[in-house]
């Protein structure tokens, strides 16, 4: 009989739970959420972007199990300024573009602002900091030219 309530308290919480987690309506997962931008034909993973990135970027829409290609324009930012304005994807809405050639001008802590064409897209701008590649080392070569600047 020692373990009646608790026996009692368990059932208890279980059925509170259940019930709970079936009155509660089902999350809309199909647009919560997805990453739009395709690298390669798969999803890119924006906190990697670095200045060596390669491939082809795509940016799609999500409707019931289909992708559908959506056009779009691809711009360098630096220092609120646009980097390379005469560019062909940062002038006219392409459907792919090779991200190095984009890339090719960047530095460390640019901007790549990736905006959907038209009107009425349900996929915002996307803003990705370009980072610098994490294997090649930064060596300061002339030690003699630093000083004076913070010291670092």
């Amino acid at each position: 009989m020692k373990n009646a309530p608790l026996n009692l308290l368990l059932t208890a919480v279980l059925m509170l739970t259940l019930s709970v987690s079936h009155s509660l309506p089902n999350m809309a997962t199909a647009h919560f959420h997805y990453n739009p931008l395709l690298l390669n034909g798969k999803s890119m993973d924006i906190t990697r972007l670095s200045i060596v990135s390669k491939g082809k970027l795509q940016v799609v829409l999500k409707e019931d199990d289909k992708t559908k290609e959506v056009p779009f324009k691809i711009y360098l930012v630096r220092d609120g300024k646009i980097v390379g304005a005469n560019s062909r994807s940062c002038n006219h809405a392409v459907r792919e573009v090779e991200l190095s050639s984009i890339l090719k001008s960047a530095k460390a802590g640019d901007q790549l602002y990736v905006d959907p064409a038209g009107s009425g897209q349900e996929i915002g701008r996307r803003i990705i900091t370009v980072k610098a590649d994490p294997f090649l080392p930064r060596i300061q070569w002339f030690y003699g030219l630093n000083k004076g600047k913070d010291g670092c």
